[in-house]
């Protein structure tokens, strides 16, 4: 289905769309950021915000936002927050139509201190995702593992990522959850599927009905726009993909 090879020293991964199937399967979701050390995080912060005068749960939406942005603006808790400007908050709103989740800040997200920056390479890409299924940002939860631009585009060190991912666990209790995760890319696949998951070239074309929340949600892998800037042989597939939830799941 696949072929690998380097041209200017980036990895290409070919793909053959004409042999592409997509399948909705029912799998068990193990999120690496709903855990005690989570909860114990978001103890900490609702602590910190108590002794100034704040209750964040009481709080209406927009100021728990601002809260959360402020706070996770000023977040020094892993090597990453040296190597960028400030941490790249979440794009949130109340009640969003699907949660995005990519990896990490790029260079110009991380000038503009805004995730998947609409006038960047990603960003521009991501807005083609999003004109698939007829809907615009400001509909959206977007997000990344990881909220610090790296310097490097190595893989992410694991002890950077679960410094990180606690901010999740709080995010995700500042809107109503929606139906459809699109994950994009292998971190932000694992971060709701488990750290043992499968390489999403190896699963590229399902979807995973499970449970989030008591809710039912469809987890949609999909590739991180980055990867489809070199490896276009893969963009008939993202858009199979995009075009089959529309059409097929988007209404149920």
């Amino acid at each position: 289905m696949s072929n690998l090879y380097v041209e200017d020293g980036v990895v290409i991964i070919e793909f053959d769309a004409d042999n592409f199937n997509i399948k909705i399967k029912d799998r068990d979701l193990d999120c690496m950021f709903e855990s005690d050390d989570a909860d114990r995080f978001k103890g900490e912060i609702n602590k910190y915000l108590l002794k100034r005068n704040i209750n964040f749960k009481d709080c209406k939406f927009h100021r728990r936002y601002r809260i959360y942005r402020n706070l996770i603006r000023s977040c020094n808790r892993c090597v990453l927050h040296k190597q960028c400007n400030s941490p790249v908050p979440a794009d949130i709103c109340l009640t969003p139509k699907a949660v995005i989740i990519g990896r990490s800040p790029g260079i110009t997200d991380d000038r503009h201190n805004k995730v998947f920056y609409s006038l960047s390479n990603y960003g521009k890409i991501l807005i083609k995702y999003l004109n698939i299924l007829n809907i615009n940002r400001q509909e959206v939860f977007i997000g990344n593992v990881v909220n610090c631009y790296s310097v490097s585009d190595k893989k992410l060190e694991k002890d950077n990522i679960y410094k990180c991912i606690r901010w999740k666990s709080l995010e995700f209790d500042l809107f109503f959850n929606p139906k459809f995760f699109f994950l994009l890319g292998k971190d932000a696949l694992r971060l709701m599927m488990g750290e043992s998951f499968p390489s999403i070239v190896d699963i590229y074309g399902s979807i995973y009905r499970s449970e989030f929340r008591g809710k039912e949600v469809y987890i949609i892998p999909l590739m991180h726009p980055g990867f489809l800037i070199h490896n276009k042989s893969w963009v008939k597939s993202t858009a199979l993909i995009l075009k089959y939830v529309k059409n097929n799941i988007w209404g149920v």
